[in-house]
């Protein structure tokens, strides 16, 4: 039990070792199934590692007390009882016919409500009393990776279609859209060639909960300062900010200038929360945080002002 654990490069031979050195704890403190939960990768990693912590010299013996500690645990035992179910389960037949039993142990293995239905039909589409769960499961990974992977392309698809600039954006309409509505207006002074909006975009106005949001609680204007649509000869004009005057000639202009004018403010990614009586409610331009949850509790409390 004071022999070392020598695992310094992880070879076959080393792991080949330590393996048969960890089953020999079977006996009266442990079963099987208790060196295949205490050797899962992931918990024996934590386990060696609150040892290196505790010792400057990992051993078996230290190594079998730490299990012991760990055995000893309240949540352990449930742990072991789902561990059992699990392999149980696994060697059942994969058979819709059994589908009620069966489901009965996936919701005790904490399996939610939504991916038990898209077992369901899974196992009702593919399953056999010739095949067992360990290999069906196999199967039904891959089927979700192929069903997520079409799902995070259609969420591009819709958020492509989603961040398109706006062509005709005119205050006083916005203004008027918002008091029929009841609606706050969230301006999104944004880019094509802006490298923090892809980044504010893909990190955090993407995310399932803040596109709702945007689409149902806010007329999100999206003004691309960079636009290079030609504005009509009658709206192309000298614009003057500070003591320098440039022409207005670009769909880009306008938006640029109509943000440096009304806010003072020439970078993007850049927004703006706008009440119906055209009333600055909040500002905030993200540059600095990537948490969709602060950008939620920012349209939250937005949204509330609006409405008191």
């Amino acid at each position: 039990m004071d022999q070392p654990i020598l695992m310094e490069t992880f070879s076959d031979e080393e792991l080949d070792v330590f393996a048969t050195n960890a089953y020999s704890f079977i006996g009266d403190d442990f079963d099987t199934l208790d060196l295949e939960i205490m050797l899962n990768g992931t918990f024996l990693g934590v386990l060696l590692v609150e040892l290196l912590n505790e010792n400057n010299t990992l051993t078996y013996g230290a190594l079998y007390n730490k299990f012991l500690e760990v055995k000893a645990k309240p949540f352990y035992a449930e742990l072991k009882e789902k561990q059992r179910l699990m392999l149980d389960l696994m060697a059942r037949p994969a058979d819709i016919a059994n589908w009620e039993e069966d489901k009965h142990v996936f919701e005790t293995l904490g399996i939610d409500e939504e991916r038990l239905e898209r077992l369901r039909i899974f196992v009702e589409e593919n399953g056999s009393p010739n095949i067992n769960y360990e290999l069906l499961m196999i199967a039904y990974r891959g089927h979700e990776v192929e069903r997520l992977a079409k799902e995070r392309d259609q969420n591009r698809s819709e958020a492509a279609n989603f961040f398109q600039p706006t062509l005709d954006f005119d205050e006083a309409t916005v203004l008027a859209q918002s008091k029929a509505e009841n609606k706050p207006v969230l301006l999104y002074f944004t880019g094509y060639a802006c490298v923090n909006c892809r980044k504010l975009e893909q990190s955090v106005l993407l995310e399932p909960e803040i596109m709702e949001r945007l689409k149902n609680d806010f007329i999100f204007v999206q003004l691309y300062v960079d636009d290079l649509t030609e504005l009509p000869e009658s709206e192309q004009k000298g614009i003057t900010i500070g003591e320098r005057t440039r022409m207005q000639k670009t769909l880009g202009d306008k938006y640029m200038y109509y943000q440096v004018q009304r806010f003072d403010v020439l970078s993007q990614p850049y927004l703006v929360v706008l009440n119906s009586n055209n009333e600055i409610i909040d500002t905030n331009d993200y540059v600095g945080s990537r948490d969709p949850r602060l950008f939620a509790l920012f349209l939250k409390d937005a949204l509330k002002d609006f409405l008191e």
